[in-house]
């Protein structure tokens, strides 16, 4: 009886054992999820601090108008008591505790709103100065690494007017049939939405 009880209570243990493990496992799965949510979080931030930038003016817009709209319901709660005239005096003490408590409340979400406005309007342009000054950085970064592309690029447009002074020479321009007119390129920087200008003629043909 004594091993069967011991074989039982052995059970029971491992049993247990095997819940808490399992209990352990779906709390860490858990902690494991929220972490990745918070790491994805501040990955979407980095990755577009713009959007970032988006949401949280329009949150804060959100909450303000929350605010306004209990501070309206409450001022015309407080008008309502104002022009209500109870007939006993016992009634109109009530009116005027009542009328004094949502008098009170009005200021507290008047005062709760400028705070929120003051502080949520500090925040947000606290962080539009800080991305302006890292998205300048890194334009002024990007117009670095153009600098030899423009170059190139404008002694491309040098080389086109060599090429149409000397299809302008007599040796040559007897002989250039279709290739005489303006030689040319799009100045620096080119569009993409621009379209793609042909550097010669319009009427030479290629083929």
């Amino acid at each position: 009886m004594a091993r069967i009880l011991d074989a039982g209570w052995g059970a029971w243990m491992r049993a247990g054992s095997l819940d808490a493990g399992c209990a352990a496992g779906q709390a860490g799965v858990g902690a494991a999820g929220e972490k990745s949510q918070d790491a994805a979080m501040r990955k979407s931030r980095r990755s577009d601090p713009v959007g970032s930038i988006e949401r949280q003016i329009a949150d804060f817009r959100d909450r303000a108008t929350d605010l306004l709209r209990r501070e309206q319901t409450l001022r015309a709660e407080v008008a309502r008591l104002e022009t209500d005239r109870p007939g006993s005096r016992l009634r109109e003490r009530r009116r005027a505790r009542t009328l004094a408590r949502a008098e009170a409340r009005v200021q507290r979400l008047y005062d709760e709103r400028e705070m929120f406005v003051e502080q949520g309007l500090r925040a947000i342009m606290l962080t539009l100065e800080e991305q302006s000054r890292r998205t300048r950085e890194r334009l002024d970064r990007e117009l670095e690494r153009l600098v030899p592309v423009q170059s190139e690029w404008e002694r491309l447009g040098e080389a086109f007017v060599a090429l149409e002074g000397a299809v302008a020479t007599p040796a040559v321009e007897p002989l250039a049939g279709q290739w005489q007119g303006s030689f040319e390129i799009p100045a620096f920087p080119v569009q993409e939405r621009e379209g793609y200008l042909r550097p010669f003629p319009h009427r030479a043909v290629l083929f």
